[in-house]
């Protein structure tokens, strides 16, 4: 079965598949003709309807997601301004009332 799968794999990778080739080893190999022939009707069939991508569409989807990546550190940015912020009003408002309270039980 490992030699099927490294003959297969062979084949696949050429970009033209040579299916007496590959039937022919299937059967040099010890596969039944019939299944030979089976097993490269199926690889000529994932071959023919194979959409394999090509460098610009890795390119195109790459600069794609380092949008999408540099929207949301932007998005993130914001939040993280909006956080300190807040906590910062929290800590002015939380000593105004300290020092209120402190300078009214002084009296």
């Amino acid at each position: 079965m490992a030699s099927l799968q490294v003959l297969v794999r062979a084949r696949l990778g050429a970009r033209m598949l040579d299916t007496a080739t590959l039937a022919r080893e299937l059967k040099d190999a010890g596969i039944e003709s019939g299944q030979a022939d089976a097993i490269t009707h199926v690889v000529q069939q994932a071959v023919e309807h194979a959409d394999p991508a090509t460098r610009a569409d890795l390119d195109t989807h790459r600069a794609e997601v380092r949008a999408d990546i540099a929207a949301l550190e932007a998005r993130l940015i914001k939040w993280m301004i909006g956080i300190a912020l807040t906590a910062t009003g929290v800590v002015v408002a939380a000593g105004t009332a300290f020092a209120v309270a402190f300078l009214r039980t002084s009296d």
